[in-house]
């Protein structure tokens, strides 16, 4: 299977649908209603309200837009030639890492937020030409705040965007101006809105920080730590990695992947100011790890091994959510 996505035409990549579908099968089985979270924005509040009751479809339409936000993983590593390999192998990995626990399975803030971080982090890598930068800057800034609106933590991106900006070309006060405009633009959408319809929602909700990064690790259980040491473990791949994905690379690209660095330590720190202990917070992760991790899986150049360590990583996912012995919730 794995030398099957390792083609880059139309055809493979619409079987990433489908892939998604048999990655999170066990949702169907195991029917979780759309998650509440702390950290969630008003724009996913209002979505709650629409899919709250209807969770066939929450879970139809999540898995749809995880399968989307993989096409447009892959979209960012090819298009931008982050990869000698045009292969969808990054995309693949984004729907096992945003799949592989059971918490991760419903309808949740952080999938649909992680849709308009690609949107908004493809327009920061098309800052490249003169007459559109005004526009390219201007939809990013839009973007991220989308993703911030549906899973507030996401309100820091526009950090490492700014950085992502000067990086790549001179970013002068009018550019500065555009992505501020963008940024604020969606906010005074949805305030507007929220005005109109006579809505009780609170645009600031989950804006809270928590002021001691080391509750994280109070009153920690065995199930607690397993994907505390995963993440760790994939982040240090991706750090020990570094050096090669930039080598033989022009400086443009070696540009971008440095970006794609700032959005992995950014995701990282902000993990432990997110005022809730909750493991589906660790998908924050999931965007610049699976471009990272997935570069890195293309270089493997033995397919019995990759297929095998596959079926091995498949088997274990579906194995951790249809075995109710191994419940990750509790």
């Amino acid at each position: 299977m794995i030398q099957f996505f390792r083609q880059n035409n139309f055809f493979t990549t619409l079987m990433l649908i489908p892939y998604t579908f048999i990655v999170r099968m066990a949702c169907f089985y195991l029917y979780q209603a759309p998650e509440k979270m702390k950290t969630a924005g008003v724009l996913y509040s209002l979505f709650l309200e629409s899919f709250e009751d209807r969770v066939l479809l929450s879970l139809i339409v999540i898995n749809f837009i995880i399968a989307l936000t993989a096409i447009l993983v892959n979209r960012i590593v090819i298009k931008h030639r982050l990869s000698r390999y045009q292969t969808l192998l990054p995309g693949l990995f984004y729907i096992i890492i945003v799949s592989w626990l059971e918490v991760f399975l419903n309808f949740s803030a952080i999938h649909i937020a992680n849709f308009f971080v690609m949107i908004g982090l493809l327009s920061v890598f098309k800052f490249d030409s003169k007459s559109t930068r005004s526009i390219v800057i201007l939809d990013s800034g839009f973007y991220f705040a989308l993703s911030a609106l549906f899973y507030t933590p996401y309100v820091i991106y526009i950090l490492p965007a700014f950085l992502g900006f000067i990086s790549l070309y001179s970013f002068k006060i009018r550019e500065f101006t555009n992505l501020i405009v963008g940024f604020v633009l969606p906010y005074f959408i949805v305030i507007g809105f929220l005005y109109y319809l006579g809505a009780d929602f609170n645009i600031f909700d989950g804006y809270e920080l928590n002021r001691s990064i080391f509750t994280w690790f109070s009153d920690l259980s065995l199930i607690d730590i397993i994907p505390l040491f995963v993440y760790g473990a994939i982040i240090l791949t991706a750090i020990f990695f570094y050096a090669r994905m930039r080598s033989k690379k022009t400086l443009q690209v070696q540009k971008k992947i440095n970006i794609l660095y700032w959005f992995l330590l950014t995701s990282f720190f902000t993990i432990f100011f997110i005022d809730e202990r909750n493991t589906t917070n660790l998908l924050i992760l999931a965007m610049p790890l699976s471009i990272i991790v997935g570069i890195v899986i293309e270089w493997i150049k033995a397919p019995y091994v990759e297929e095998f360590v596959h079926v091995v990583i498949l088997g274990g996912v579906l194995y951790l959510h249809f075995n109710n012995a191994v419940n990750i919730l509790m």
